[in-house]
């Protein structure tokens, strides 16, 4: 069911949604058929489960709202023309933005912290679509992955306590990783999916 096949990177599904056409990074196709349909705009499409996987390691700052604006627009794109789809978001961002200048001399460099608690705000808000009438900018479940690549073994955080500890949002934030980080992340999906579609389709 899962296309590209694990250990391959290819092929992508290319599902046609309202606006444009676009490969889908992980896709679970749970009826063969659907295969042939997935850039017709028919409306069993919406039984397949997408995840899209992203990664910005340089420029979080300074593209904060255009790489926002590209996520929740690609939900709005499937989500307008398959209100039931189950889709998920995989988006890893570091504590510190690499120097995209030092790297052209093959050099590994960092800058100062990134806007970690700006984008946990905004994720949030595009996470946890719970109704297929409204919302359709929303994914089903996103993941935030937010790592540290300075140290010698990458760190990833998985609560606002470990990023306080750090320094890296502040002690009195009002945001939270609840239902944003990978813990948990396939099982949502499955469980929302089974909600819309019955048992028996993928589980």
């Amino acid at each position: 069911m899962i296309y590209p096949p694990i250990g391959s990177s290819n092929p992508e599904i290319k599902i046609k949604g309202f606006l444009k056409s676009k490969n889908q990074d992980v896709a679970i196709i749970p009826i063969e058929r659907l295969v042939a349909l997935t850039n017709a705009s028919s409306p069993e499409v919406e039984k397949v489960l997408t995840v899209n996987i992203r990664s910005q390691l340089s420029s979080l700052n300074k593209n904060i709202d255009t790489l926002y604006e590209r996520t929740f627009a690609e939900a709005l794109n499937l989500h307008l023309s398959y209100p039931k789809q189950c889709l998920g978001e995989v988006y890893l961002i570091p504590t510190h933005e690499y120097d995209d200048k030092e790297m052209l001399q093959n050099r590994v460099v960092f800058k100062s912290a990134s806007k970690v608690e700006d984008y946990i705000r905004m994720f949030q808000a595009i996470n946890n679509r719970c109704t297929t009438k409204k919302d359709e900018y929303k994914y089903e479940r996103v993941c935030l992955l937010i790592a540290d690549f300075k140290k010698k073994s990458p760190k990833l955080y998985s609560s606002i306590e470990q990023l306080k500890s750090d320094g890296l949002v502040p002690e009195n934030t009002i945001v939270n990783l609840d239902n944003l980080t990978v813990e948990n992340f396939a099982e949502d999906l499955l469980i929302t999916y089974t909600e819309r579609f019955g048992r028996g389709v993928i589980l």
